[in-house]
């Protein structure tokens, strides 16, 4: 009997799906018991990927495949699906299943990854590729998929890869290679990224009066003030009542995973929220060369003071030092 082996997704996955009010009033319990079981036993589960790899374990990681996907899938606080939501994963799980089956035993004469020239213009966001194989058959095959004997690293530790899904992040501005071997047979691929000096984006939380906090920065005009000094911060449509933060991080601060945790882990700025629900405040950046062309996140949090429950969140900026 063959034995495949996957991880589930589940909404408490930092990260791991876009939602919208709708779906979160459904899927997300704040003190749900299996929120509390994935955020502490994912990442142990984590750690045994390459154990069951290296043990010869057809393994797929799934806890990304909805990540691509604003659509209501959950239809329960625990992990079920609806009718989407599952045909998306056994797709997901048919195709691992057909690519393993298809690269055991096969030949691979050349590979190559698609597309050949990748290019970031996003730190926030991933782009994806894959590693594909010609067999002596002259089949082409997904290598990447069953990760069987495919090595993928990346150049620099800047550009961040996710080799069981097939995706790369970069967090500064410039140039690198993804490079990817099989057996004898190896590829190399140019990566470039390049992206504004100051990103903004719609992707914030509305309090329950239906405000959405909406965040603006604004650089210094002086070089070396962009470099040293600070990023003047506005804000407007703050809730009253709530403990206010302006959260900044050199890695992207989505809204599922700001738990009291993941908070602590930020530099976190108090906002003082004035009668018309304006607050303003100066972002204090790292120094040094080597933040040039390194990119910060900032979100602006509001807490319900008691709970430290989320209440709202701004709209994330990113800043790059120049």
């Amino acid at each position: 009997m063959r034995y495949f082996h996957f991880l589930q997704p589940n909404q408490y996955v930092p990260g791991s799906k876009p939602m919208g009010a709708a779906e979160r009033r459904v899927a997300v319990r704040e003190k749900h018991a299996y929120r509390i079981g994935v955020e502490m036993g994912y990442p142990l589960l984590e750690e045994r990927f390459s154990m069951l790899q290296h043990a010869g374990v057809a393994f797929t990681d799934l806890r990304w495949i909805y990540q691509d996907h604003p659509e209501p899938l959950y239809s329960d606080s625990c992990c079920h699906l609806n009718k989407e939501g599952y045909a998306i994963m056994a797709r997901a799980m048919a195709s691992a299943i057909r690519s393993h089956i298809e690269i055991e035993g096969a030949e691979i004469e050349s590979i190559r990854v698609e597309p050949a020239n990748i290019a970031i213009n996003d730190p926030r966001r991933s782009v994806s590729f894959q590693v594909l194989g010609l067999s002596s058959t002259g089949r082409e095959l997904n290598l990447g998929a069953t990760q069987l004997g495919t090595q993928i690293i990346a150049q620099d530790k800047w550009l961040q890869l996710d080799p069981q899904r097939g995706t790369a992040r970069a967090t500064r501005r410039g140039s690198s290679q993804i490079l990817v071997s099989h057996g004898d047979q190896e590829a190399a691929v140019e990566v470039t990224t390049d992206w504004p000096m100051l990103l903004t984006s719609d992707d914030g939380v509305a309090a329950p009066d239906g405000n959405e906090p909406a965040l603006r920065a604004f650089p210094s005009t002086s070089h070396e003030a962009t470099r040293r000094e600070a990023l003047r911060v506005q804000l407007a449509e703050c809730p009253s009542g709530t403990l206010a933060m302006l959260a900044v991080s050199q890695e992207p601060v989505p809204l599922s995973s700001l738990t009291q945790e993941r908070l602590g882990e930020l530099t976190l700025i108090p906002l003082v929220i004035d009668s018309k629900g304006r607050a303003q405040t100066s972002a204090t950046l790292p120094q040094g060369a080597q933040f040039v062309d390194h990119a910060l996140f900032l979100r602006a949090v509001f807490l319900e003071p008691q709970k430290r429950a989320l209440v709202a969140a701004s709209n994330s900026l990113v800043y790059t030092i120049e």
